[in-house]
């Protein structure tokens, strides 16, 4: 479209100057009047200056537009698995424009986009929030199987244990042993609200299976440090808010180093409260 546009402006600018200099060329012909001469030649000169910066002009903007796309096409290709994806995704956005312009689909279409763009800005600032809890499994599970030296969580837990005993807590736990089979250390403090033989149980069976286990009463911590965190590495955290049977609420996750650095802090200043258990181990 730019190229078309800029062949009818050459073409235009071609026809203005021959019928211009065919007009001058009869009228210096007939006029042989000095000033009046002079002053055509002069308003000329202002044209063609005129007409010489809207060309520059032009052409810087037509510069200036194929370096951009020419940035784009290079910040594109720099990304391995970008250009077909990015091909693919806009091939669907383009045929929905063209085919349901208006509907709620197209509506659905940006949304899409406008919640990918910002899930990225997200990922820029080293953070990460979903409320789904099979995406948020999923990843705890990719970013277990990743570690190399060391996890680091706390365990809120409630009087019958309920998440543990559930699919979900039962494969988090079988990641965990595959971990300390590749020799990371798992650091595990249990924040308790009532303690029962069941609760012992539980804990016991980890620190024999090799996690390093803590226990602390609730009412012991202030509100603001009974959380559900994990950091992998210290070079990734979570924190994880649930509803009083476990349920997922949201999952927030932090790779950003200040950021990661900040609940390494909380941990630790969890862990002064808490006291090894079983006794002695």
């Amino acid at each position: 479209m730019q190229r078309r546009g800029q062949s009818n402006s050459e073409r235009l600018a071609l026809i203005v100057g021959v019928i211009l200099s065919a007009v001058l060329g009869v009228f210096f012909y007939i006029k042989t009047d000095v000033a009046t001469a002079m002053a055509t030649y002069a308003g000329l000169v202002g044209i063609v200056i005129t007409l010489q910066i809207e060309s520059a002009l032009r052409e810087r903007r037509l510069a200036d537009e194929l370096t951009r796309q020419q940035r784009l096409v290079s910040r594109v290709e720099s990304i391995g698995w970008l250009p077909d994806l990015l091909d693919e995704a806009l091939d669907a956005l383009d045929e929905i424009e063209r085919k349901r312009p208006g509907t709620v689909g197209a509506d659905l279409a940006r949304r899409a986009f406008t919640a990918f763009v910002a899930q990225t800005r997200d990922l820029r600032r080293g953070r990460y929030s979903t409320t789904l809890e099979g995406v948020a499994l999923a990843l705890v599970r990719e970013l277990t199987e990743r570690t190399q030296h060391n996890i680091r969580g706390t365990s809120p837990v409630s009087g019958n244990l309920q998440w543990w005993q559930t699919a979900q807590g039962q494969a988090y736990w079988r990641g965990n042993l595959e971990a300390l089979r590749r020799g990371v250390a798992i650091h595990r403090i249990f924040v308790y609200q009532t303690w029962n033989d069941q609760l012992a149980a539980l804990i016991e069976a980890q620190r024999a299976s090799g996690v390093r286990t803590l226990r602390v009463a609730a009412e012991k911590l202030p509100p603001t440090l009974r959380v559900n965190l994990s950091i992998w590495d210290d070079a990734a955290g979570l924190e994880r808010r649930g509803n009083s049977v476990g349920d997922l609420i949201d999952s927030d996750y932090v790779f950003a180093p200040p950021d990661v650095q900040t609940m390494l802090e909380r941990y630790t200043t969890i862990e002064s409260y808490a006291e090894p258990w079983p006794i002695g181990a």
